[in-house]
């Protein structure tokens, strides 16, 4: 099957502008927002591309080392699509994830073999400049490349207060190409609810 995937990439953007390099900032250690999400993989032995996309209503506590994500996806193939809808659940001092559907009352829990993504663009970044969006909100873009990981991200935030804005992610693994497109909105400081992070009684506590 030939296909051709046509997305926005800023790794190929021009219009910015260079400043002196700021240094690389950090959000708040406790944050919500809304992220929307388009993602494509492309398997080159099948010659298969598969799409998702949808939302993803998260919080981060980094100060409880533990997040929450809130997750309703649309994925294709199969045509047209099918729904994903689960509540995610991370917490990294006890080395745990649980993937709750509520629908159906399910809890599934699988071990947490990484640590938790510190909330700062990363030490070696790469800036490469400011942009105005919407002719009011400067923007500032940084590059990281990971060769060893196979990966590249852009990272887009504001300015002034560090609220990330965009990401792009791409990322290659034996026989896939990844490309991943996350965009920011309605971020805050604080947690509105903690009791997102409460199991339901369904669900194993862990240790």
């Amino acid at each position: 099957m030939a296909c051709k995937i046509s997305m926005w990439l800023p790794f190929a953007t021009t219009a910015i502008m260079v400043n002196a390099s700021p240094t690389p900032c950090c959000k708040p250690k406790q944050w919500e927002g809304l992220v929307t999400l388009g993602m494509a993989n492309y398997v080159h032995k099948n010659d298969d591309v598969s799409l998702t996309r949808g939302t993803i209503n998260t919080t981060y506590d980094y100060l409880n080392m533990r997040e929450a994500q809130v997750q309703d996806f649309h994925v294709s193939p199969p045509f047209p699509y099918y729904t994903v809808k689960m509540t995610v659940i991370k917490d990294y001092k006890k080395g745990m994830q649980w993937e709750i559907i509520e629908s159906n009352k399910t809890c599934t829990t699988r071990k947490l073999n990484s640590s938790m993504s510190p909330p700062c663009i990363p030490a070696n970044a790469q800036f490469q400049g400011t942009y105005l969006l919407s002719q009011t909100l400067e923007v500032d873009r940084w590059y990281v490349d990971a060769p060893a990981a196979s990966q590249a991200t852009v990272y887009e935030v504001e300015s002034k207060t560090c609220w990330p804005v965009s990401e792009t992610r791409r990322s290659t693994v034996p026989d896939m190409f990844r490309l991943t497109s996350l965009t920011f909105e309605n971020v805050t400081a604080g947690i509105k609810n903690p009791g997102i992070f409460n199991l339901p009684s369904y669900c194993p506590p862990g240790k």
